[in-house]
């Protein structure tokens, strides 16, 4: 759907939890990652990302996103990872304008840098 896209968001913030060891708090394992896309609004059709989300809402899917276009290399990562879909994505129209969504995924655990095109 990379055609669909026109722009990504991929962040963390501190989890909640009622307890963390110390052990999990240097790990880092105490974020939650969010991946946010704006993406073009063609009424849901077939083939689209707002179709494809409308349709696997609840379920989760892999992800590969590239912030620099090119050959994957150390000076061009990617991330990839595993998301929920947690529910159907809004649809929002004005009548003469262009229409976009924005939709938040919840990561699956932590993403993954990839740096060799394998």
């Amino acid at each position: 759907w990379v055609t669909d896209l026109q722009s990504f968001e991929l962040t963390s913030d501190e989890a909640e939890a009622d307890s963390q060891t110390f052990a999990e708090y240097n790990a880092g394992s105490n974020r939650e990652w969010t991946l946010t896309v704006t993406a073009v609004f063609d009424g849901g059709s077939d083939g689209s990302l707002h179709g494809y989300l409308w349709e696997n809402s609840g379920s989760t899917a892999n992800f590969m996103i590239q912030p620099v276009s090119g050959v994957i290399s150390a000076a061009k990562p990617a991330y990839s990872g595993t998301v929920r879909i947690p529910q159907k994505p809004d649809i929002s129209v004005e009548a003469g304008s262009y229409s976009t969504f924005e939709y938040a995924f919840e990561v699956v655990g932590e993403p993954n840098k990839i740096t060799s095109p394998t």
